[in-house]
């Protein structure tokens, strides 16, 4: 009998089971295979090899699993990103994108205590400080008790009243809040923080806190210029003091703004005197109730305190001799969605001859740039009236023998990573994820990316407030940092900074971004669109 050796010039049918075998009569039978193993049929109808797997690095975590995620701009231009535990590294051309090891060295970029290393350049009343970020490792001690009672030196008695309290951590004492539903005449209070002294409040620890006008029923909040710092287990007072000439002063200080009369305990009814630092006493100083406290584990920053009309500045200037070699630097812009600091880096200082200025928003940094001389020198600036935070400076590859990957720090946890959504358009790939604020990711080439939050424009918003008696009173129609204090509820929490607020007056609508959730019942926000007639 002839045997038959029939040409086969196609495979796109792809595999068919043993129950088609006798099927000659189906259309497809002709170009398909009863088993192709580690071939990938092909449309035009060839066969070709499935690819292999290549080792090009290590994980960056060994202990901990990351996500493999794609970049593509175009069929010339795409990344594979490994998004592991708070970092992204990138590849390309089936190899890790790398930064050459450098002898430079970032001074103090994670200003964990200080500014050590770096240069004030300051002018027209702008100002660099180092403060302390506690984001979630502030402690919040409250404190209430059940009758309203008087504040203001004219009443008898009653020229302070005392709140006693045991430092949970080292650190500073942040803010200290009250809540006034009565003021019959207005006054100036400042806010101390005091040593405990034989049961009554001793040292001053620090300054006083910047001056609040209490002339309206709502919750004020106190802050300090520099932070009193305390020690863990020791005990101390938190004092509110009427300090208007006079002693006219007239209001009534309830419960705190979210605990109840449970909290009664930490009160001191009357206290008549409180000791200066140096040792003698003062009369007709008053105390009161919310304390958030920074702990030791709080963030170091640097802040650039702008004034609107001068600029804050910090300068360092960097040594090296790997000079004509490209270096990266990193860093973090700390502020609400849409905040951008100035960054430059000159052969000269304050120059701009390496980097010429740009804005870097709210986010993570990696860029690269070449230093052709030494020193250069680095420079963060801000002209915007607020503060705005520069933390995790540093340089890749700073010390290394060899070249070291490059990374971009992100916000996100290795249990993030399961539920982290994304969407790409062009060179800018959004992330999304139910615990952290929307971000992008921003190429702008293979060694400068940025991960920065969102500045959404007016919305999205929840649905509108119609409920008659629950109101949000803004202490000012614009402007950064001014206070917006609910009436009639108590609609904030801990997640809601970077979140919109729109109030309608009347007209168009205002809407501003939440910068600090200074208690369920009061924001700090700045003013994206001015609330008018409120």
């Amino acid at each position: 009998m002839p045997r038959a050796n029939p040409l086969q010039a196609a495979f796109n049918a792809g595999e068919i089971g043993p129950r088609m075998a006798a099927r000659v009569d189906f259309a497809k039978y002709q170009n398909a295979g009863s088993r192709v193993e580690n071939m990938i049929p092909l449309p035009q109808g060839g066969l070709t090899r499935r690819p292999g797997t290549r080792y090009v690095a290590a994980a960056r975590d060994h202990d901990k699993r990351p996500r493999l995620i794609p970049f593509e701009f175009s069929t010339e231009q795409a990344y594979v990103l490994e998004v592991c535990d708070r970092c992204f590294r990138f590849f390309r051309n089936k190899g890790q994108i790398i930064v050459p090891a450098t002898d430079a060295a970032i001074t103090n970029g994670d200003f964990d205590t200080d500014l050590t290393g770096w240069d004030d350049r300051s002018s027209g009343g702008g100002a660099i400080e180092h403060n302390f970020l506690g984001g979630d490792e502030i402690d919040l001690l409250d404190f209430a008790q059940t009758a309203l009672q008087g504040w203001g030196d004219f009443i008898s008695g009653r020229a302070n009243v005392g709140l006693k309290f045991t430092a949970p951590a080292d650190g500073d004492v942040a803010n200290a809040s009250i809540s006034v539903p009565v003021v019959t005449v207005g006054f100036t209070a400042v806010a101390g923080v005091y040593a405990d002294n034989g049961g009554n409040p001793g040292v001053q620890v620090g300054a006083d806190s910047t001056s609040v006008v209490i002339n309206t029923p709502t919750l004020y909040t106190f802050t300090w210029a520099a932070n009193p710092t305390i020690t863990s287990g020791s005990t101390y007072w938190i004092v509110f003091s009427d300090i208007t000439l006079g002693g006219t002063g007239n209001a009534t200080i309830s419960q705190c703004a979210d605990r109840g009369a449970a909290f009664a305990s930490g009160f001191n009814d009357t206290i008549t005197l409180i000791a200066n630092n140096g040792g003698g006493w003062i009369n007709g100083r008053d105390l009161r109730t919310r304390i958030g406290i920074e702990s030791a584990g709080s963030n170091g920053v640097l802040a650039l305190e702008g004034n609107g009309s001068g600029v804050a500045s910090a300068e360092q200037a960097v040594a090296t001799t790997d000079l004509n070699q490209e270096h990266v630097i990193r860093f973090r812009v700390i502020g609400a969605a849409g905040d951008k600091v100035a960054f430059r880096i000159g052969n000269t200082s304050e120059g701009d001859q390496v980097i010429s200025e740009i804005e870097m928003a709210t986010g993570f940094h990696s860029v690269a740039f070449t230093p052709t001389m030494s020193p250069f020198y680095v420079q963060f600036r801000n002209e915007a009236n607020k503060t705005i935070f520069i933390d995790s400076v540093g340089l890749i590859g700073s010390g290394a023998v060899t070249p070291a990957p490059f990374e971009l720090a992100s916000p996100y946890g290795e249990a993030d990573l399961p539920t982290l959504k994304r969407a790409q358009s062009a060179d800018v790939m959004y992330f999304a994820h139910p615990d952290c604020a929307p971000h992008k990711l921003e190429r702008r080439g293979n060694t400068t990316w940025s991960l920065v939050e969102v500045a959404f424009a007016d919305g999205p918003y929840l649905d509108e407030n119609t409920v008659s008696g629950q109101t949000l009173d803004p202490s000012a129609v614009s402007g950064n940092g001014i206070t917006i204090t609910a009436v009639g509820h108590s609609p904030f929490v801990d997640g809601d900074v970077g979140r919109l607020i729109r109030l309608r007056p009347s007209g168009e609508p205002g809407y501003a971004i939440i910068t600090e959730v200074v208690s369920p019942e009061q924001v700090r926000a700045d003013v994206k669109r001015v609330f008018a007639n409120a």
